[in-house]
């Protein structure tokens, strides 16, 4: 497993998977869905994969997305981006790794839900699915803990992506 205690990541997360194969993912086929209204803990942001047979697969955005496209691992050239807060808003939404199939939802605090309060981002702010920043690792140079989601990420093109959007994207850079 990826933190090496067979187990405990597949316990930690609702890792249900529709296994689709990354060699045949097609972006065009991608979907998705709104569930329930903007604006309250209700709405979910599903997605789903059209199959060759024209039905709607239900999918997780995170664990059936594959990570690149156009090569793989560090010589991919593209890696996909999934929106979680277009630029220019504030509504913080996010993948809810503890639902099955991790749909987005915006985030909460003590039942409130959460706005970015610091001003509009210039930028996409969203995860890089199959990923994960485990908690149980502290680098030393950092000395902070993953926080038990996929990657953050940042878009810096200039269209405002939309919530759940999928974009192809270069990878430039990381900052601590």
């Amino acid at each position: 497993t990826l933190d090496g205690k067979k187990g405990k990541y597949h316990r930690r997360f609702q890792l249900i998977s529709a296994k689709l194969k990354p060699d045949n993912f097609n972006l065009d086929r991608l979907k998705t869905k709104e569930i329930g209204q903007r604006g309250t803990t209700e709405f979910r942001l599903t997605f789903h994969y059209k199959t060759g047979g024209g039905q709607l697969k239900p999918i997780s955005p995170w664990h059936d997305i594959p990570l690149a496209s156009l090569g793989k691992g560090t010589g991919a050239k593209i890696i996909h981006f999934i929106c979680e807060i277009p630029k220019w808003t504030r509504a913080k939404y996010e993948i809810a790794t503890k639902e099955p199939l991790n749909p987005i939802k915006q985030d909460t605090r003590n039942g409130v839900l959460r706005h970015y309060k610091h001003g509009d981002f210039s930028w996409n702010y969203g995860a890089i699915p199959q990923t994960w920043e485990n908690p149980d690792h502290v680098p030393d140079d950092t000395k902070f803990r993953g926080d038990d989601d996929p990657l953050d990420a940042v878009e810096l093109g200039v269209k405002q992506l939309r919530v759940g959007e999928l974009w192809p994207s270069r990878f430039w850079g990381f900052w601590r």
